[in-house]
């Protein structure tokens, strides 16, 4: 899929490929025209958004909705679009004496790991993640009278056993999964001896699994390549040839937020650069792959598959210079 960002409400004008892992909405019905699980004091009203949706769910003080069932303490995300009657951004409070309202998961209220985005129009998505408690059916938002005075309307609801939330999975009846996007077959013209491999990207926070770009032979042991390794917090430039792995790791890379990134590789030379600076070298150490002629989203062997947004991709077929490498990755 194709996919703009939204920066403070605005769209932005460059799309990005946009590729998921597999993910189910837990919530039968993401846009409820009628309670799906306990619930008190709410109710269900036409409205059309300016996303497209045409009813919500509105909230006073004192008020429930949950919906979905989630395994005891498993890390999972709720998520959903937000107008606050007033037009402010709402708040989320981490105790029933704060903020505009709280979510609970798994019976328990989340007390950290708020997301507000905004959508343009004063509509938010709230994204929360946290570990569900020992009550799986629980899963929803809660305004205690303690809190604000302000009402509010909801829809898009979406629960995921995921560390973020994806893009939204609508559902009507029952939960629906969608199924992992993978980007496969690129065939470019590809010099083995020397060259460039360039991305601009974007890894969402907290993913949990490592993630690849590679410049293979379709096999993991002939490529050069990017990888985020989740457990060390570290992004990678790596090649590999003749069952011999040089690495350049800079363990500051920021996700959230797209990053240049470029590998140069020649015989005796492989350079990692991030955002206009050189990340790291090796002169020595490493052999040339052979046989390059597949770019792919994952490591090479269609496995450890690439998850997040993707604004640029190229492969030069000669080294570039130090300038030339900080003038593409800037």
């Amino acid at each position: 899929r194709l996919s703009y960002d939204i920066t403070n409400g605005v769209v932005e004008k460059q799309p990005h490929l946009l590729l998921e892992p597999s993910s189910t909405n837990l919530y039968v019905n993401s846009e409820p025209t009628a309670n799906e699980g306990a619930a008190s004091g709410v109710s269900y009203v036409d409205f059309n958004w300016s996303l497209g949706f045409t009813n919500a769910t509105e909230f006073t003080s004192g008020d429930f909705r949950y919906g979905g069932s989630v395994s005891a303490s498993t890390v999972n995300t709720l998520s959903f679009f937000i107008l606050m009657d007033d037009l402010s951004q709402p708040v989320v409070g981490a105790n029933s004496g704060a903020g505009d309202f709280s979510v609970v998961m798994g019976g328990s209220v989340m007390t950290s790991g708020f997301e507000v985005k905004n959508f343009g129009n004063n509509v938010y998505r709230v994204c929360v993640t946290g570990t569900s408690g020992t009550n799986t059916s629980n899963n929803g938002i809660v305004k205690y009278n303690s809190q604000s005075s302000k009402g509010f309307k909801v829809v898009g609801w979406q629960l995921e056993q995921q560390a973020y939330a994806t893009s939204y999975i609508p559902t009507a009846g029952t939960t629906i999964t969608r199924a992992a996007e993978t980007c496969n077959n690129s065939k470019p013209s590809v010099n083995s001896t020397e060259g460039v491999l360039y991305a601009e990207i974007n890894i969402p926070e907290n993913i949990d699994s490592n993630v690849n770009i590679a410049l293979s032979d379709g096999t993991n042991t002939e490529y050069v390549k990017f990888i985020y390794l989740a457990a060390l917090s570290t992004f990678r430039g790596e090649i590999k040839g003749s069952g011999n792995t040089v690495a350049v790791n800079d363990t500051s890379f920021v996700l959230g937020s797209y990053s240049k990134v470029a590998v140069s590789y020649k015989s005796g030379q492989f350079k990692l650069y991030i955002n206009g600076s050189q990340i790291g070298s090796t002169l020595t150490g490493h052999t040339l792959p052979t046989g390059l002629d597949t770019v792919s989203f994952d490591r090479g062997d269609a496995a450890a598959f690439f998850y997040g947004k993707v604004k640029g991709l190229a492969v030069y077929n000669e080294a570039l210079t130090d300038a030339q490498l900080i003038e593409l990755t800037s």
